[in-house]
């Protein structure tokens, strides 16, 4: 439990480190008083707590002969680079798929807070203001320099909170299509079948295609991301309605209609896609 905790919760860059152990040290005496084995609210096993807290201390101590820090950050930094991924791709879901998204205050950029008190704490919003309008900017002259760069810096999270942005403004701006629209399943064929999954949206004559990845920690080297043709080769979307042309809109790109779609042109320059159609007629 603690070895997964530290792996979910440690930072990408620089922090400090006896703010995070005070944290982690807090959630783990929470936690082993809630199992009730060894301690608990009523009984509290002090020493027993005192000795769970010390151990975290010496497996974090930031020392060349640490050989567990060095083995377990090297592990991290290859959790955190799927995590990013998929975090992209469930905040693409939770936006587009039926219902309502909701959004707890804070998890616009990456969220690492544990249970409470943990995660009440104070939200930097004038962070978060700051991004949003260098992302508002961004989309607004060079949509395609933006998503470059901040995938070159996901640590930042600006990445994630990119495609809430451009997200929560096609919602806006087509808000009958995600309240009351259809959701049609989509078929994937190809090589890479496996690793894509999608969806449609369909109202009237408008239609979204959704995209993500998944599954990708055995076919995607650590540090790159899914993106091209020359990745998802001959990966393909069929596509039930009759579109002239796609609107990529996080990209802002436009693709050729057809009755299937190759996802290394969905996934030309950012690793999800969410596509706009007008004027479709369904097969």
């Amino acid at each position: 439990m603690l070895y997964q905790t530290l792996l979910g919760t440690y930072p990408f860059q620089d922090f400090n480190q006896d703010k995070y152990l005070d944290r982690i040290s807090e959630y783990i005496v929470k936690a082993v008083r809630e199992a009730k084995r060894h301690t608990a609210w009523l009984e509290p096993d002090v020493e027993y707590e005192k000795a769970f807290t010390n151990f975290l201390q010496q497996i974090l101590e930031p020392d060349e002969n640490n050989d567990f820090l060095s083995e377990f950050i090297s592990l991290k930094e290859k959790l955190a680079h799927f995590g990013v991924i998929n975090s992209l791709s469930q905040a693409l879901l939770k936006m587009t798929a039926p219902g309502i998204p909701d959004f707890y205050q804070g998890s616009e950029l990456w969220n690492f807070s544990l249970v409470d008190p943990d995660n009440r704490r104070p939200v930097d919003y004038e962070l978060r203001k700051q991004y949003l309008s260098e992302i508002q900017e961004g989309f607004e002259h060079d949509p395609q320099h933006l998503l470059e760069t901040v995938l070159k810096d996901p640590a930042s999270g600006k990445c994630k909170m990119a495609i809430i942005q451009k997200v929560l403004e096609e919602r806006k701006n087509h808000a009958q299509l995600f309240q009351k629209g259809d959701y049609i399943p989509l078929k994937i064929n190809g090589e890479l079948r496996d690793h894509v999954f999608a969806f449609a949206r369909n109202c009237n004559k408008s239609w979204y295609v959704v995209a993500v990845p998944r599954f990708l920690t055995g076919i995607l080297p650590v540090g790159e991301f899914p993106i091209g043709e020359n990745f998802w080769q001959d990966t393909s979307i069929e596509i039930p309605a009759r579109v002239s042309h796609w609107n990529n809109t996080l990209p802002q790109t436009s693709i050729r209609g057809g009755e299937t779609i190759r996802v290394g042109e969905i996934f030309n320059s950012f690793p999800v896609g969410l596509l706009l159609g007008k004027g479709a007629k369904t097969e």
